[in-house]
């Protein structure tokens, strides 16, 4: 999605000459750049580099890094564009339709992009659930080989094992966690 607005503006760019589209299309390409604390987390969690209470941490970390990230970048260039072109009007006096086409799309299309971002930074909550539930399970499974059996750890795996029964959807893929 974030490719084809940028190619869009770039579109626009080239058609209408005026830099709007060019700012327009540096603030939507930053999506890509707030990817890699989710990259290094999932890295982790496929190759199983560390222990689960540290990919705990680092899905913590993505997760929260990932959403305020990606909506600060929503933010931003929805207000940049309301202002430019709702309020200043700056692209007005373009004799090209590509104002109307952002005029109308943009809003829209920033929306739906915004909802796949977030919609993967919870992907990346529910993997950081995964973790603690696992860390707990093994701890569990300690504790009973030493003999220990621990009524708050029981507690903790059963609320796991609780939440491990929801799962989420997708377009195309289907996660049980």
């Amino acid at each position: 999605m974030t490719c084809v607005m940028a190619q869009l503006f770039a579109l626009s760019i080239f058609d209408a000459y005026d830099m709007v589209y060019a700012r327009l299309a540096v603030i939507l390409t930053c999506y890509a750049t707030t990817e890699q604390s989710s990259f290094v987390a999932l890295l982790c969690y496929r190759l199983d580099l560390f222990s689960k209470r540290v990919q705990y941490n680092l899905f913590t970390i993505a997760a929260i890094q990932s959403f305020i990230f990606k909506s600060t970048i929503a933010i931003v260039s929805l207000v940049y564009f309301c202002v430019t072109f709702y309020i200043q009007g700056e692209a007005d006096d373009q004799p090209t339709n590509w104002k109307w086409f952002w005029k109308i799309c943009f809003i829209p299309l920033v929306i739906v992009l915004f909802g796949a971002q977030v919609y993967s930074s919870q992907i990346l909550w529910t993997l950081r659930s995964k973790c603690i539930c696992a860390d707990n399970q093994e701890a569990d499974e300690e504790n009973s080989l030493a003999g220990d059996e621990s009524s708050k750890s029981t507690q903790l795996s059963n609320t796991c094992m609780d939440e491990s029964r929801h799962h989420l959807t997708g377009i195309e893929f289907e996660i049980h966690v």
